[in-house]
């Protein structure tokens, strides 16, 4: 990669990226990306402010750091809202195990993937469609293998077409 190359690119190296995609919404690039640990991250394109110091190049406006897309630790089955939401099985961070009812971890000690319905939505090997809470309907473009687009960001309701 050339110098020029790299002064026009924003690029993370906080961790291996398998998938990645982008999506525009109300006018706001997106990117998402999926890393060789099945987690799903998200960095937003601000052109809202002109900033001299950074230029005028889009690379100097993506956010500084992705984000991981937070998913709801419980489940509820469609039909049975009288019976309640279901709590996910919590695991330990380092491990695939779940733990054992008895076992009180602390938020920093949980795997945010594995313990939530991330673990559900997400499958190596496959396209998939990403859809955090309250989403239906999210698209993904044909192209890629992992796309997600958060409800506050969609703006449409009911089942895809």
């Amino acid at each position: 990669m050339t110098t020029t190359d790299q002064s026009v690119l924003k690029i993370y190296s906080d961790r291996a990226y398998e998938h990645t995609t982008m999506v525009r919404h109300q006018g706001t690039t997106l990117a998402f990306a999926m890393d060789d640990k099945r987690r799903l991250v998200c960095t937003v394109l601000d052109l809202s402010a002109y900033d001299a110091e950074r230029g005028e190049l889009d690379a100097a406006y993506w956010s500084e750091n992705p984000v991981e897309l937070p998913f709801p630790n419980e489940i509820v089955k469609v039909g049975y809202a009288l019976v309640g939401a279901t709590a996910m099985p919590v695991v330990k961070k380092g491990g695939r195990t779940e733990a054992r009812p008895q076992d009180e971890l602390e938020p920093e000690e949980t795997d945010r993937f594995l313990s939530t319905t991330a673990r559900l939505t997400v499958s190596p090997g496959r396209p998939e469609r990403v859809t955090p809470p309250g989403v239906r309907g999210a698209a993904l473009a044909p192209h890629t293998r992992c796309g997600a687009v958060p409800a506050r960001l969609t703006g449409r309701r009911g089942p895809s077409r």
